[in-house]
């Protein structure tokens, strides 16, 4: 009864908000033309291509690694981005004939060394890996033990032992954190190349700009909801057409997602 409750309060919102689209995305693309405008009389050629490379990735026509890559020239990365871009470097210089040939040589090599356990081990590692009981970083990690106690250097098949890194890196990725970070990188990137305070305006209302973009896409996460209430009330109080669309969004009182 409560999922349908919201689900009814979801399709109110929904059908109250729809009108206003359409005028309030032709209200956003002008703001957006008069921020941009701005950008070109106040920001520094170092902010504008910070600005670029923020505008890119909004409009997906960057990748997340190459975003995280420009950011992480320009501010520290976490870790947890560290990885990813360690990850990416790897697989940009791998190349799967090789892995498949050094791969092939090693299991020749090593499979005469087994015990009839281990073998047996390393077949139901591999079957497991497979049938996606467990991840690649877990089987490899297991032929690496084997290998060792077996006496072989991975030095001598570097194609595999880069892609065992590779997959060690990817599977210790925290996703749900990494857009969080990746946020906060590009808020303190913004942060050290504005100089000034009309910088610094012109860069919130980029921002604001961007996330009622999203609202009235119905398409906020709930962590760019939480930020867009943290403006909501400047932003709302200017435009009271826009109140409606508030309602369908996640962490509403009125309605939430199902």
């Amino acid at each position: 009864m409560d999922d349908e409750t919201h689900y009814r309060a979801n399709v109110r919102a929904y059908q109250a908000a729809a009108p206003l689209v359409a005028g309030a995305r032709r209200r956003i693309e002008a703001e957006r033309r008069s921020i941009e405008a701005r950008k070109s009389l106040e920001f520094s050629a170092e902010l504008l291509a910070l600005d670029r490379v923020v505008q890119d990735y909004r409009s997906e026509k960057t990748a997340l690694g190459a975003y995280a890559s420009e950011l992480a020239a320009r501010t520290r990365p976490s870790a947890n981005v560290q990885r990813l871009l360690d990850a990416l470097r790897l697989e940009t210089g791998m190349v799967m004939s090789r892995v498949e040939s050094d791969r092939t040589r090693l299991l020749q090599e090593l499979l005469p060394l087994l015990s009839a356990a281990q073998e047996s081990a390393l077949s139901r590692a591999a079957l497991d890996h497979r049938e996606g009981r467990t991840n690649a970083a877990a089987f490899y990690a297991r032929v690496e033990d084997l290998c060792a106690s077996a006496g072989i250097s991975w030095d001598r098949y570097p194609a595999v032992k880069a892609y065992f890194d590779y997959t060690r890196l990817a599977q210790a990725i925290d996703a749900e954190a990494l857009f969080d970070e990746l946020r906060k990188m590009e808020e303190a990137a913004f942060v050290a190349f504005s100089a000034t305070d009309a910088q610094r305006e012109i860069v919130r209302a980029d921002r604001a700009n961007f996330l009622t973009g999203k609202l009235i896409a119905f398409a906020l996460t709930r962590e760019e909801w939480k930020e867009y209430e943290a403006i909501s009330s400047k932003l709302v109080s200017r435009k009271p057409r826009l109140h409606a669309l508030r309602k369908f969004l996640p962490g509403s009182r009125e309605a939430r997602p199902v």
